[in-house]
């Protein structure tokens, strides 16, 4: 059966203690919650929807592909593309100065994102807490996640940011100057063009097939979701766009006068292993790259 169509799935009927711990799982996560719990979400009603369907399922170590690209978190449909709903991108950048972009959660990132989000919730967690955790453990999870930090430490962006704004003491970890995970920093805040998960014909969406600008699906929610992010920045940012999908979409930014060309750090090359330049285009780019780094901060130090 096709993604997000009526799905059969063989499931072992549930023993007499699971079936009760199920039951717990749904009184602990509601379907609905006061106004201002879910204030600082995106899209209140998507939540809504998919921690009611995440409460009906048992709490798992890792969920399968069935359980998940489900009707109920599918979001939209264009053809061979569907975006499913994963809470990570639910909450706006706020005081952040640094945004980094990358184009769309996979698989991986969904999964751990919805499993995160359900499991804060049947604690207690309210719905910014479990939108927050989802992003801290779903945010470029697996190997570009390592990557990535490895190239933001090499520009030195854990210095510049030290510089502009202390950090939290309780965030030290010893032997460090800050914590162990640079994203975690106040300063910076990580979304992707397409904040939902999109896959084609089951696969990650990776910017091919169609090419982002040339669906005008895709294109369109992109410029939104980036008019959205900057909207709701209280500072104008400087932007990481990671490869040359999501770069698109800064131009087309930068055309319409939404963000300056001295705010974007061109050139950063997508941090996944299946770039095998990566290392030659961010050693390429490395001198480009840290001048606008260090000319931004100085810039925010300055005010």
């Amino acid at each position: 059966m096709g993604l997000g169509g009526t799905r059969q799935t063989n499931r072992a009927a549930p023993s007499e203690s699971e079936s009760a711990g199920a039951e717990n799982d749904r009184n602990a996560v509601p379907g609905r919650y006061n106004t201002s719990d879910l204030a600082n979400l995106r899209h209140p009603e998507r939540f809504l929807r998919a921690a009611s369907y995440m409460a009906e399922l048992p709490d798992k170590p890792l969920y399968s592909r069935e359980e998940l690209l489900v009707p109920e978190l599918l979001l939209e449909r264009s053809g061979p593309l569907e975006m499913y709903y994963a809470p990570h991108n639910e909450l706006a950048g706020g005081a952040a100065r640094i945004v980094v972009a990358g184009l769309t959660p996979g698989w991986r990132q969904m999964e751990i994102s919805l499993r995160v989000m359900r499991r804060c919730l049947v604690s207690g967690g309210t719905p910014l807490e479990a939108c927050r955790e989802a992003k801290r453990q779903a945010r470029f999870a697996g190997s570009m996640r390592t990557g990535l930090l490895d190239m933001l430490e090499k520009l030195g962006l854990r210095e510049q940011l030290g510089r502009v704004m202390p950090w939290p003491d309780e965030a030290y970890d010893e032997g460090l100057s800050g914590p162990a995970d640079l994203l975690d920093h106040p300063m910076l805040h990580t979304t992707s063009v397409l904040p939902c998960p999109v896959f084609r014909n089951g696969a990650n969406y990776s910017g091919h097939q169609p090419p982002l600008r040339r669906d005008s699906w895709l294109w369109n929610i992109s410029l939104n979701h980036m008019r959205d992010e900057l909207g709701h920045m209280a500072s104008s940012p400087l932007l990481v766009p990671l490869g040359k999908a999501v770069e698109e979409v800064v131009q087309q930014l930068v055309h319409d006068g939404e963000l300056t060309d001295e705010q974007v750090l061109w050139g950063f090359p997508h941090p996944s292993g299946a770039n095998g330049h990566r290392h030659r285009q961010f050693e390429q780019a490395f001198p480009e790259l840290k001048r606008r780094l260090k000319s931004f901060t100085g810039s925010v130090e300055s005010n």
